[in-house]
């Protein structure tokens, strides 16, 4: 995005000096033994912003690794955007992989005694999981100077995350199809073969799973999501319609616009918008239900070496220049209260906590305790 008036290079003087102050205070660090290759990245979107410019203060001193994974379509600008800003600032070698919620979880449960890993995004579902397992650690709003711009609902688990960027989960469809007004629509037996929910690892999943059980009891989805019966006895009753479970939505989606299927459920609005602007024929619909709350979130890993260094690495990443590149490439409502989107992204997404918080929000916490059973039980009685 280009340089506001009266920055330096995108930002203000009082926010450079306090960069160049806490670069100053960094003490230099060894480098982590392990080291890993930047995996290719899928093609996505055009970036529709201009490359985030900030002022040169890291030069020949030495760096030190950091790793993180990013949500599978942050890759592309997180590369291209984030990480020179980022290395021109502080003193990192920033290495990125991709990854969905439940990677972030098995990396970190297997390195949980020697994490490689510093930094982990996830959905803020995952994070109320990853703080009871003891993975995460909470940010420092000392070190996380632009904590105090974020609006206080995207502070995730009592500061274990932080918000990177909102949207809804609702569904998407094939804009040849008839247009859904209610998740109840997927039940239909017009649309055999037609339909296809999220796997269960990911969030999405356990919310169409969830509005499964309300369609199924009649009940309230705060209800439902108490009642596992009658969520997999809805998801039983789906089955006919199933073409296919998705963890991927992109190839989903590319699947969708030829007509071979109709209907994804508990589908992202991030993810329709992107594909919908490439000229997929896929649309997104909030049923008359309501749709889900979805909030991508960043965290910083228990016991990584340098975790102030990742700390400072994440406050730059929720500044509002480089959320501002990743929110209108995603189409994602922002969680820094400085962030100003343009218009063509504005209107498609929730632009303040507000809109988020008509949004529906299950127990995560229940959740995350029930979790690993109820995954065994699906994996008995809905994929097979």
């Amino acid at each position: 995005m280009a340089p506001n008036k009266g920055k330096l290079n995108g930002m203000t003087r009082r926010e450079f000096l306090r960069v160049a102050a806490a670069v100053a205070g960094t003490s230099t660090f060894g480098a982590l033994a392990a080291a890993c290759s930047t995996p290719t990245a899928a093609p996505q979107p055009a970036a529709t912003t201009a490359p985030v410019a900030v002022p040169t203060v890291v030069s020949s001193q030495s760096r030190t690794d950091i790793f993180m994974q990013v949500n599978n379509d942050y890759l592309e600008t997180v590369q291209k955007q984030w990480v020179p800003a980022i290395e021109q600032v502080l003193p990192a070698k920033i290495y990125v992989e991709p990854g969905v919620s439940a990677d972030a979880m098995a990396k970190m449960r297997a390195e949980k005694s020697n994490p490689k890993h510093h930094i982990m995004m996830m959905d803020a579902p995952i994070v109320a999981q990853a703080k009871q397992e003891g993975l995460v650690i909470p940010l420092d709003k000392s070190v996380m100077t632009n904590l105090a711009d974020v609006f206080p609902s995207y502070l995730v688990e009592d500061g274990y995350g932080v918000g990177i960027g909102a949207g809804g989960m609702g569904i998407t469809y094939y804009t040849k199809a008839p247009k859904p007004t209610s998740w109840a629509d997927l039940w239909k037996p017009d649309f055999k073969g037609k339909v296809s929910p999220p796997a269960f690892t990911t969030s999405n999943g356990v919310c169409f799973w969830v509005m499964a059980g309300a369609i199924k009891s009649g009940k309230s989805v705060q209800d439902a999501q108490h009642d596992p019966d009658a969520c997999f006895a809805g998801m039983q009753d789906l089955k006919p319609n199933i073409h296919s479970f998705w963890s991927n939505d992109a190839q989903q989606m590319q699947l969708m616009s030829t007509g071979e299927l109709w209907y994804m459920g508990a589908a992202n609005t991030k993810g329709t918008f992107q594909n919908q602007a490439k000229g997929l024929n896929i649309d997104w619909v909030e049923p008359k239900e309501g749709a889900f709350q979805l909030l991508n979130s960043a965290t910083v890993v228990k016991g990584s070496t340098n975790e102030k260094l990742a700390m400072q690495v994440l406050n730059m990443m929720i500044g509002p220049d480089l959320l501002a590149a990743v929110d209108t490439v995603l189409f994602l409502g922002p969680t820094n209260s400085k962030v100003k989107l343009p218009d063509n992204v504005a209107s498609k997404v929730p632009t303040s906590p507000e809109a988020v918080a008509r949004l529906i929000k299950l127990d995560w916490t229940w959740i995350a305790s029930q979790r690993s059973a109820w995954t065994e039980r699906w994996n008995k009685e809905i994929v097979q």
